[in-house]
């Protein structure tokens, strides 16, 4: 427990597992039919599983071969996680509103 990084990486550890179950989550919305809204939620924690993937890349097997430059790295990782994490956000949010929406089968009117 001496190491400092060994927070980031059991943050980074939890992370991970928790995208994980929101992978889960989202194939289960894929078998209950529900095809559009769950291949949104996946594609979306997908992309937030890229972040502490990339961390853990970056910042534990490149660093060492690339310790005197952590300009370029730190560059690297905003230009990798930015975009992933605001993609991530839009994906959830529009599997969410499909989500909740009713098929217009089911408002419509018996014939």
């Amino acid at each position: 427990m001496d190491d400092p990084r060994f927070a980031y990486d059991l943050r980074d550890g939890l992370l991970c597992l928790g995208f994980l179950i929101g992978m889960a989550a989202a194939v289960s919305l894929m078998l209950r039919k529900q095809t559009l809204p769950g291949c949104l939620a996946l594609a979306a924690f997908f992309l937030f599983s890229i972040d502490p993937i990339a961390e853990i890349i970056i910042w534990r097997i490149l660093v060492t071969n690339w310790a005197d430059d952590y300009n370029v790295l730190n560059w690297m990782y905003a230009c990798v996680s930015g975009p992933a994490i605001f993609l991530g956000v839009i994906a959830l949010v529009v599997a969410l509103v499909t989500a909740k929406r009713q098929p217009e089968e089911v408002n419509a009117l018996p014939r």
